[in-house]
């Protein structure tokens, strides 16, 4: 048998590297004749939140108010004993300072108010999406199940509220790993769990969060002291925090799951910079699947990442050029990078040794230029764990360290680092 291919059609002459840039060009033909032909309902196999309803939407004239303030809410009905839940829709402000309305949900325990009022646990979740459908309030139990140590906060007399972030659950599209953006609601948030419930107190206010949420409370620290002065920031939580996104991006673009974060950062950003366009570095013919992409939802646990369509197909290479030099592009990702010399509030930063999406490296050079600046920081790093599993690993010494500052327990100056199990 001999080895000539005499297929019709086909130029057995081609180079290797003429012979991959067809293969990868059919291969983004077949991605978006997929997408064309309805394989997206494997986006339902990770979750399924209902469509936002009247509660997230508002008349084009509506007055908004203050930043904190309560536009709506409505109770919610859960299994959960000893608190009262109820979604929240409150003003904020975008990243240029306009009004706008994100959603929420506050939980407030039934005992009594403690002498000064309750202290407030933001929590800020991980990735769920760019698409409006993908808020966590939507959920049928408004999504608190998914809020770590919920029962212990309130437990120990707090109120916990959650935000959506803008673009979720409200209309648009999410302003995905924009800093601003995402500190800005959060730290309304609070001021909205004070108007709703008022033996909520802002003199003691612990933020929270998890991979993107980590992002987001890195972003409320430090824009607090301008922002929201009113505000008593005791301490901030940040586990696996992306600190570096031309480096995050970057590196993500080897794995599955940062194939949908990466699309989820490209369509969040060029909806929200306008300056921004995909052309700049995506592959011709990817844009499509890229969008489409970006109408799913998935848990912040990182289930159904890999499941969604195309992942595959775009993983063999979809950006055309790297995100951290293109012009544009290089300058947003560095202006939402947290800045280590504002980091002012006492700190607990957790980060898994096996983290694949968020690098240890990466946080650990954070850490170290904000110690260097001046920062409390409490560091602690877990071998074998990575970057989904550290929420749960982290959990024992997350709640010591927030009873401590609710608790108003001195912090030491200084950065301390330790190694957790392992």
């Amino acid at each position: 048998m001999s080895g000539r291919d005499s297929t019709p059609g086909i130029d057995r002459t081609a180079t290797g590297g003429e012979r991959a840039g067809r293969r990868r060009r059919w291969l983004i033909v077949v991605a978006v004749l997929l997408v064309a032909g309805g394989c997206a309902a494997v986006f339902g196999r990770s979750v399924e939140p209902t469509g936002p309803g009247s509660f997230y939407d508002l008349s084009p004239t509506a007055r908004l108010g203050v930043p904190g303030s309560i536009l709506r809410t409505a109770a919610v009905t859960t299994t959960l004993r000893g608190a009262t839940v109820s979604r929240i829709l409150y003003s904020s402000t975008d990243r240029t300072g306009n009004p706008i309305a994100v959603s929420g949900v506050l939980i407030v325990p039934t005992g009594p108010t403690p002498p000064g009022g309750r202290p407030v646990v933001a929590w800020a979740h991980g990735t769920t999406g760019v698409a409006s459908a993908c808020a966590p309030s939507l959920e049928s139990d408004a999504g608190i199940g998914h809020i770590p140590l919920l029962h212990d906060l309130l437990a120990a007399g707090a109120a916990v509220v959650a935000t959506d972030y803008p673009g979720l659950g409200t209309g648009g599209v999410h302003p995905y790993l924009v800093g601003e953006s995402e500190g800005r609601a959060v730290l309304d948030s609070v001021r909205a769990a004070e108007a709703v419930d008022h033996g909520s107190s802002s003199d003691h206010v612990v933020l929270m969060g998890h991979s993107q949420g980590g992002h987001a409370v890195l972003f409320a620290a430090q824009l607090a002291r301008r922002y929201a002065p009113e505000l008593d920031l005791v301490g901030a939580v940040a586990m696996a925090p992306p600190t570096d996104l031309g480096a995050l991006l970057t590196d993500d673009i080897h794995e599955a799951a940062g194939v949908v974060l990466t699309a989820f950062a490209i369509t969040g950003w060029t909806h929200t910079y306008r300056g921004l366009s995909p052309g700049d570095i995506l592959e011709p013919g990817t844009r499509p699947l890229v969008e489409q992409l970006s109408r799913g939802c998935v848990e912040d646990t990182g289930q159904g990442l890999v499941d969604l369509p195309g992942v595959v197909l775009l993983h063999h290479r979809f950006l055309s050029s790297n995100p951290s030099t293109t012009p544009g592009w290089s300058r947003e990702l560095i202006a939402n990078d947290p800045v280590p010399e504002l980091q002012a509030v006492p700190m607990l930063v957790a980060q898994g040794l096996s983290d694949k999406l968020v690098r240890p490296g990466t946080t650990e050079a954070f850490v170290a230029t904000a110690c260097t600046r001046g920062a409390r920081i409490q560091f602690d790093e877990y071998p074998g764990v990575g970057h989904f599993a550290v929420r749960t690993a982290a959990l024992p010494q997350t709640l010591r360290w927030i009873r401590s500052r609710l608790a108003g327990t001195a912090v030491p100056t200084g950065c301390t680092t330790d190694q957790i199990g392992g």
